[in-house]
């Protein structure tokens, strides 16, 4: 009977740490900023770190912008105070 008990107990304990790194991989996921950037022909998603120059960053709804970016072209954000959106290219 203690034995079918230990046997349990470290059964439990085993599913909960394996629970518990899984959140915390996801968790230290979510931290780490990402881009999702165009690279040779195919969508790519990165660390912000490893964007270089020359890399189109594709930004979505709620994405964040990097401070040294170009915008090239933007068809459903506004660049200025204006309500409605409207297509823009590089001047």
């Amino acid at each position: 009977m203690l034995l079918a008990s230990v046997v349990v107990i470290i059964g439990i304990t085993v599913v909960h740490e394996w629970r518990t790194q899984e959140a915390l991989d996801a968790v230290r996921d979510l931290s780490t900023p990402t881009t999702r950037v165009w690279r040779q022909g195919r969508i790519e998603r990165i660390p912000n770190r490893e964007v270089v120059v020359g890399d189109i960053v594709l930004v979505g709804e709620g994405g964040r912008v990097h401070a040294d970016v170009r915008l090239l072209q933007s068809t459903k954000f506004p660049c200025t105070d204006r309500t409605s959106p409207r297509s823009r290219s590089p001047s």
